[in-house]
């Protein structure tokens, strides 16, 4: 006579590797805990909890009770995307789970998987804590801030904190700032401006830290977002996450707008990036890729020289509008990249005595800063 289950769970398979893709990003590879190869299911009055954790950040999927049928409300730790791998070509609209005494059995039409189940009590759950304030965001504005952000960020031991994290912070205008810096303060950076209503507070997020949030927002139209105790909570209809965070250490790129503008040019975008893809394909093995921009008469020039290959290449473009004279050298990797996330058919370029700036024509939710290169030093 066969051991009788002491607990069950039947849900639609689909579901089920909703699930586990969600919780995916917040079970660690090759973990120093074993444990937290695994995911926690804690029954609720309402709905069942399913929690993950790397032992920093965490994340719980609230999954109403309506959906699934289990009969027996307690804790289960078990490897949730060993089983999600298992099932996800299966043909069976829904799974039964089948949990007698250490094993998971799932059983379906065409054979059948026995696992071992953890402790429910060795798994370290730290629910997470919704802040009193949760502040609407655009999800798919919050999203491209964050991937502008860390599209700069270069790891670099001489200027350690700012450089490799992003930062967050309100302002007055209904936006909160999304923003990073490679190396140096006015080096090159980037801040995008993403819809979020009432918030209030500014953080830095560490680069190691940052895709778990991305993967959280991605495909989500809207979120909400707050702080609490120091970590950044982002919240969907079914999910909730933590995110560490550090102090705020971004540089007040704000400063740049004190500075005395020198010239303003317009270019198409499309005409614009061709010439930069064309000039980028000659840049193979420098590192040091000056731009040299310069103006003549209604025609903008754009040059390059890489000495290490003998390469010479030279683009002109006529602009849309242009007031002053330019004649400056900038990082073409850093123009290229500014490029990237600027969503307008035209791209403006101001011109500061130490900084150029680079955003839509008239639009500053997103600009992209990159410092004058001084060839005499």
């Amino acid at each position: 006579m066969g051991t009788k289950p002491n607990r069950s769970m039947r849900i639609e398979r689909h579901r089920l590797l909703v699930i586990a893709e969600t919780l995916r990003p917040f079970v660690p590879k090759n973990p120093l805990f074993p444990i937290l190869d695994n995911v926690l299911m804690v029954p609720k009055d309402d709905f069942i909890v399913f929690a993950a954790t790397d032992n920093q950040n965490s994340i719980e999927y609230l999954l109403p009770i309506t959906e699934i049928e289990i009969p027996n409300k307690s804790s289960v730790c078990f490897d949730m995307l060993l089983v999600a791998d298992y099932i996800k070509n299966l043909k069976d609209e829904f799974i039964e789970l089948f949990f007698v005494g250490k094993n998971l059995s799932i059983s379906h039409s065409e054979g059948s998987i026995d696992i071992v189940i953890q402790s429910a009590s060795e798994f370290p759950y730290k629910e997470v804590v919704e802040p009193e304030k949760l502040s609407d965001a655009n999800g798919s504005e919050f999203l491209t801030g964050i991937k502008a952000a860390s599209n700069i960020i270069k790891i670099n031991r001489e200027f350690p904190m700012p450089s490799d994290s992003i930062h967050i912070k309100s302002n007055e205008s209904g936006y909160v700032d999304i923003f990073s810096s490679e190396g140096a303060a006015y080096r090159f950076f980037s801040v995008v401006k993403a819809s979020v209503t009432d918030f209030e507070g500014s953080i830095s997020i560490h680069q190691a830290q940052v895709s778990k949030l991305m993967n959280f927002i991605n495909r989500k139209p809207s979120i909400q977002i707050g702080i609490h105790n120091g970590n950044i909570i982002a919240k969907d209809s079914n999910s909730i996450v933590s995110i560490v965070t550090g102090t705020y250490t971004a540089p007040p790129y704000e400063k740049i707008k004190d500075q005395i503008v020198k010239s303003t040019v317009i270019f198409n975008k499309d005409e614009l990036s061709s010439r930069i893809d064309r000039l980028s394909a000659s840049i193979r093995g420098i590192e040091k890729n000056y731009l040299v921009i310069k103006s003549n008469e209604n025609c903008i020039n754009f040059a390059l020289n890489n000495y290490t290959y003998g390469i010479s290449a030279s683009e002109n473009l006529d602009p849309v509008e242009i007031t002053g004279e330019l004649d400056i050298v900038l990082d073409l990797t850093q123009v290229s990249k500014s490029i990237k996330f600027i969503e307008s058919d035209q791209i403006q370029l101001v011109v500061f005595p130490t900084a150029v700036k680079f955003s839509s024509a008239g639009n500053d939710n997103a600009f992209f800063v990159t410092g004058l290169i001084n060839l005499m030093k």
